[in-house]
């Protein structure tokens, strides 16, 4: 599905679509790493085919996909699509300056959370370890040009855990990029994780860039 996804991404980007003009590769990976560093707010979604990736450190919850919104510096709401037991349900997941809550799958409740717990998507906008940095720093090619650089590199070591949330750790992987050709922004990465079960391929998209949002404790 990722590959599909991939591919569908380069006929679009052949067809053109945007009036930018081509920029060195260097510059676009710099002010696309520093912009993703600079925002305020944003929308995530996280999908994940393949073999399950569990939510949890006890390996019960699978999860398959994550919506949410980042607000800096460092709160973040989403609703996160698990399976446990055969059974698909939906969590809650709130990050208020040092407090996480998640809701319990049994009852619905919030429950407080230590921080590192898990789910954790605010590593990917850790100014740091980030996104933001990792593209900037990137080693990659660019595969293709039009209404958005699509762009390959490879990453390893604790970028991987990062890439994912918190949830996988690597030794390395390949990632396709895509930049927006007009804003210079991240809307998406894309790259396959293994494990001994078999591959899981992730997509994680960026939208709603510094649009306002509301992020507060669960009553």
């Amino acid at each position: 599905m990722r590959r599909a996804l991939i591919s569908a991404a380069m006929v679009v980007a052949a067809c053109g679509g945007s009036s930018a003009t081509e920029l060195p590769l260097a510059e676009v990976l710099a002010t696309a790493g520093s912009q993703f560093d600079a925002l305020d707010s944003v929308r995530f979604s996280i999908e994940v085919e393949g073999v399950p990736v569990f939510f949890d450190n006890e390996g019960t919850l699978a999860a398959t996909a994550a919506d949410g919104q980042y607000s800096a510096p460092g709160s973040f709401q989403a609703l996160v699509d698990v399976t446990a037991f055969g059974l698909a349900t939906q969590l809650g997941a709130i990050s208020v300056g040092e407090d996480r809550w998640v809701t319990n799958p049994v009852t619905g409740e919030w429950d407080l959370l230590a921080i590192g717990t898990g789910f954790d998507p605010l590593v990917l906008f850790d100014p740091a370890d980030g996104v933001g940095a990792t593209v900037g720093n990137l080693d990659a090619t660019l595969v293709s040009f039009g209404s958005r650089y699509h762009i390959r590199g490879t990453v390893g070591g604790p970028t991987v855990k990062v890439l994912t949330a918190g949830l996988v750790e690597e030794g390395e992987l390949d990632v396709d990029l895509f930049i927006d050709a007009d804003s210079l922004q991240i809307v998406e990465l894309a790259f396959d994780t293994r494990s001994e079960e078999g591959v899981s391929s992730w997509t994680i998209s960026f939208s709603e860039f510094d649009e306002p949002v509301t992020i507060e404790p669960p009553a």
